[in-house]
């Protein structure tokens, strides 16, 4: 609080540097978790208000989107935190539906682990599921879409009550509008939502994710009943058209109450100057839907007079400001306002009941206005046993006192049906006359649409022959070439097989030879071995043999010598003798 002259009278700075986004941030964070749709002017007047400065447009963007990350962290860990908010609502309000799914197949690192992406979240609170239990079989159902970091869809169903109250019952986030995703979210809302034998209306437009999950069957389920919107049914012709009184005009159409009403402005429709071939085609190719999106056709009343799909578009615009907010934001919005929603009407509701209201308020004024209308009218009985009546009402055309036309109904109580049997003459012409011409414009209409739907059966007849017939030819080429294919891959698989049994056999011969090369070398080496050992051994015989020899020699040698000495020996003792002989013989 800094603001104001400084002491030599100047004025002080219009910002102040401590006055950060992360400041700001801190300092609204309760207003901003209380209002999370708080808008960037609001929090630029609050911090004027409370601080006497003026922030810049950016600064105070910043600080909301720091307020985001202080109370629901960052945009990556707001996903994170889906699956324990869900399980903290469940926890303090029990019988609450959620579900939460992860991806399939992508994956993302987070700490360092690798874990599954976020992919769809749906989530119901008990006391809603119990609130429309009492509320018409009516429901619609939309997305919108996020504008937040991340993109992804917000899928919502509504329903209402007899006041008009809108009751939103069921959420789902998802990353996009499509067939896998809309099933899943019918699924889980006639599973574990809505009453097993509860028969209920759906109004939306003609997504055709809608289209295909309204239709799948669920045993021990009742079916759905789906209705189009009118205001989106008459935008697509307005597309075709181009023409905004003919949509108007078609929009007259789709609001009209009964079967003769809705000829007379269809014929008019059709006979229009400005209708152009794209917009007769639509005409024609939708008229055999005409339960879908006619009142007057509406099979049983399931639609309960809804026409459109603004109680979803109504409830969309209340989601409006946090489209932008972090998921768990969005989920924590969705509560707390049902929590109001509930606490607000809760107490009304009480008041009703005190003073003995037997019938809402919204009801009670229609039976006023509707008994007001029958004090005018007369009623005459035909018929006892079915209780047949004739009701006249008053009006026409006054001429010279005599009052012409007005308005009678055949009613039948027993069956609840209503035939209008005269309608206000047209200038110049009887109370018939009209009538007749308009009956037989929309008979030739009904024939014609009629013809052409029998055409167009028989169209399609002949195509689906035909298709059947291109389908079985079709698959009898594949089925032929897949034959071929088979007899192509076998054999190539034979060639393979042969080339690597070649490969082997050639490999294997290879081998062979190498050993017999190799037991070949190891034989001459052993060979070439043996010999050199023989050798030596022949060597080393004959060596020992010459030393024999030597040693025989040289024995022979010594013997001889031996001898020799002895006979030396002896003929010198034989000479010795013989002289000594010699002398004795002298003497």
């Amino acid at each position: 609080m800094c603001r104001g002259p400084k002491l030599d009278g100047k004025d002080a700075q219009p910002d102040h540097r401590q006055l950060t986004s992360e400041f700001i941030a801190y300092k609204l964070s309760a207003e901003i978790s209380s209002l999370p749709i708080m808008s960037i002017r609001s929090v630029q007047d609050t911090v004027k208000s409370r601080f006497d400065y003026d922030v810049k447009y950016g600064k105070a963007w910043k600080a909301k989107q720091a307020a985001f990350k202080m109370l629901y962290g960052d945009w990556e860990e707001a996903y994170n935190r889906v699956p324990r908010l869900l399980l903290a609502m469940a926890a303090t309000n029990p019988g609450m539906v959620h579900v939460v799914e992860p991806s399939a197949t992508k994956m993302t690192l987070h700490d360092g682990k690798r874990v599954r992406v976020f992919h769809r979240a749906f989530w119901s609170f008990q006391q809603c599921t119990r609130a429309f239990e009492h509320c018409r079989p009516v429901i619609a159902v939309d997305g919108t879409f996020l504008t937040g970091q991340y993109k992804g869809t917000l899928l919502v169903a509504i329903a209402n009550e007899a006041s008009k109250r809108l009751l939103p019952f069921a959420f789902a986030l998802v990353e996009i509008e499509n067939n896998d995703n809309w099933q899943w979210f019918f699924h889980i809302l006639r599973t574990r939502v809505m009453p097993p034998s509860k028969e209920v209306c759906v109004i939306s437009d003609r997504h055709q994710g809608i289209l295909n999950a309204v239709e799948l069957e669920i045993p021990g389920h009742a079916p759905l009943h789906h209705r189009w919107c009118m205001r989106h049914f008459c935008a697509n012709f307005y597309r075709a058209c181009k023409s905004k009184e003919l949509s108007d005009l078609l929009q007259d159409c789709c609001l009209a109450y009964s079967e003769r009403r809705f000829a007379n402005l269809y014929n008019g429709l059709l006979k229009h100057k400005d209708l152009n071939a794209g917009g007769l085609e639509f005409l024609h190719r939708h008229l055999i839907f005409n339960s879908k999106w006619a009142r007057a056709y509406d099979e049983d009343g399931r639609r309960y007079g809804q026409m459109t799909s603004n109680m979803a578009e109504c409830f969309n615009n209340v989601l409006k400001g946090v489209r932008a907010l972090p998921v768990t934001a969005i989920i924590q919005y969705t509560f707390e306002k049902l929590n109001v929603y509930f606490q607000n009407y809760t107490e009304e509701t009480e008041k009703k009941i005190a003073k003995n209201c037997e019938y809402p308020t919204k009801v009670e004024e229609f039976m006023e206005f509707q008994a007001r209308k029958a004090d005018s009218q007369t009623a005459t009985c035909y018929d006892n046993v079915d209780w047949v009546y004739q009701v006249n009402e008053p009006g026409g055309t006054t001429q010279g006192g005599v009052q012409h036309g007005g308005r009678a109904f055949r009613v039948s109580l027993k069956t609840c049906e209503c035939t209008c049997m005269a309608t206000q003459p047209t200038k110049g012409k009887g109370a018939w006359e009209g009538n007749e011409k308009e009956e037989s414009v929309w008979e030739e209409a009904l024939r014609t649409v009629r013809k052409r739907e029998k055409e167009e059966l028989e169209r399609k007849r002949h195509e689906e022959i035909a298709k059947k017939k291109a389908e079985d030819d079709h698959m009898q080429r594949e089925y032929q070439q897949y034959l071929w294919h088979e007899k192509k891959r076998n054999e190539k698989l034979q060639a393979e097989r042969d080339r690597l049994w070649r490969e082997k056999f050639q490999r294997n011969w290879q081998l062979a030879q190498l050993a017999r090369e190799r037991a070949n070398r190891m034989h001459l080496e052993e060979v070439a071995k043996e010999a050199e050992r023989i050798k030596e051994e022949r060597a080393q015989a004959e060596a020992s043999k010459m030393e024999e020899c030597h040693h025989f020699f040289d024995s022979v040698v010594q013997l001889a010598r031996d001898i020799r000495e002895k006979e030396e020996l002896a003929e010198e003792s034989r000479k010795k003798k013989a002289k000594g002989e010699g002398a004795f013989a002298t003497q």
